[in-house]
Order: structure tokens, then C-alpha cells, then sequence
């Protein structure tokens, strides 16, 4: 069973999709991109063929195939990707697993259309889902509490502006945690207020205009 998790990047896609096969599985494997450097595609397709064929050795296993384009070597540029690796992949996400095997598949993408047009659409995926960046205080806030174990404080007379900015302003759930991780080291605090926050999100946004494109 396979499910495909997409959204822009830096909304916590890899990590998203980890702390889900670390759910009751007893066999979790990470496939990255950066592990196949320097091999050819039939070095690569038997690498990935391992990988599921040790999967199918424990009972109840998950496989995270992280920035599946990536892993494909795929370039918007024509389009080009390495056809057997994709090939592969696609065949062994349709494949059953062995009887009295369950097999969890979970792709990530941050360029979901894309894949789609080269073939890899909703007939391969159980089901689908779309992470979006942070538009709300209360999300925020969520983040800080059960991702960061920090606490954010925003008063009746802070919300507004604060709902105000965001939907401006989404914030990507990577970015939030990092952003937590900063202020509430610099603060020595593990409470945090959205006066301080805010400052630190708006430093940051400036920071990445004025940061050359290379």
C-alpha cells in the first residue's frame, strides 16, 4: 500500500513522512537520492530491488522513498529522468508483498504535477496527501507545543495581528521549528512570545530576499 505526500518545499515532508513509518512498524527503511551517487541505473535499480526484498523479510515493514524526484534523476528540462529506475520503482510500489507480509510505501515530492505528467498519478498511490505551509496562530502554536516543546503566547491584542501576518506570510513547517529552535535557544526560554517570534520570522524573510541567487 503506498501513499504519496507532497507540498512546497520546506512544510516537513521527510519528516512527516518518517514519524509515520515509525508507526508500529517493526522494518523502517529511508531511500535517498544521495545514496545512489556514483552508480549506474542498473547499479541503482538492484539497489532499490534489495531494499524491498529485505522489506519483505519482516512482517509488517515501511519504505520512505524521500524527494522521489530526485531519486529519478527527473529534470523539468524536456522532460528527462532515468526511465528504468522510475520503471523499477513504479513496478515494485503496484507489487504486492509477500503473503503474510505488510508493506507500507511512502513517496514524498515537492513537484507533484510534475510526476504526474511523466506518469506517476493516483493509480499508484492508496492515498494522497497534501502538506501546506503554517496561515494560522493556532497552528503555530501546535507546532511549538508538540514539535519544539516550547510554548507560544499570543494575547487577544496580538491575534489579529498575528492571523494578519501568517495569512500574508505562511509559514513552512520547516521553517517554524528552525525558527522555534533559534529563538528559544537565544531566549534561554522555553516560552515564547509572538512579539519575539514575529521579529524573528521577518528577519529571517529578509535575510532571503537580500541572500544572491547563484
Amino acid at each position: 500500500m503506498a501513499f504519496c505526500i507532497s507540498g512546497l518545499p520546506g512544510t516537513g515532508l521527510s519528516s512527516f513522512a518518517v514519524s509515520l513509518a515509525r508507526e508500529g512498524f517493526t522494518y523502517v527503511k529511508l531511500v535517498l537520492a544521495k545514496s545512489f551517487i556514483g552508480l549506474s541505473e542498473d547499479a541503482v535499480c538492484a539497489e532499490i530491488m534489495n531494499i524491498f526484498e529485505n522489506a519483505y523479510k519482516s512482517k509488517i515493514s515501511a519504505i520512505v522513498i524521500d524527494d522521489f524526484e530526485a531519486v529519478i534523476e527527473f529534470s523539468p528540462i524536456g522532460p528527462r529522468f532515468a526511465n528504468k529506475i522510475l520503471q523499477s520503482l513504479l513496478v515494485l510500489i503496484r507489487q504486492p508483498p509477500p503473503e503474510g507480509r505488510k508493506l507500507a510505501i511512502f513517496v514524498t515530492t515537492s513537484m507533484r504535477e510534475a510526476l504526474s505528467v511523466i506518469g506517476v498519478d493516483t493509480r499508484y498511490f492508496y492515498e494522497e496527501v497534501e502538506l501546506y505551509p503554517l496561515k494560522e496562530p493556532e497552528q503555530l502554536q501546535k507546532i511549538a507545543s508538540e514539535a519544539c516543546s516550547t510554548t507560544l503566547t499570543i494575547d487577544q491584542n496580538e491575534l489579529t495581528q498575528a492571523r494578519e501576518y501568517l495569512h500574508s506570510n505562511p509559514v513552512p513547517v520547516k521553517r517554524a521549528i528552525e525558527t522555534f529552535e533559534f529563538v528559544t535557544h537565544e531566549a534561554k526560554s522555553k516560552t515564547i512570545s509572538w512579539t519575539t517570534l514575529s521579529k524573528s520570522l521577518r528577519q529571517h524573510n529578509k535575510v532571503s530576499i537580500l541572500k544572491p541567487t547563484i
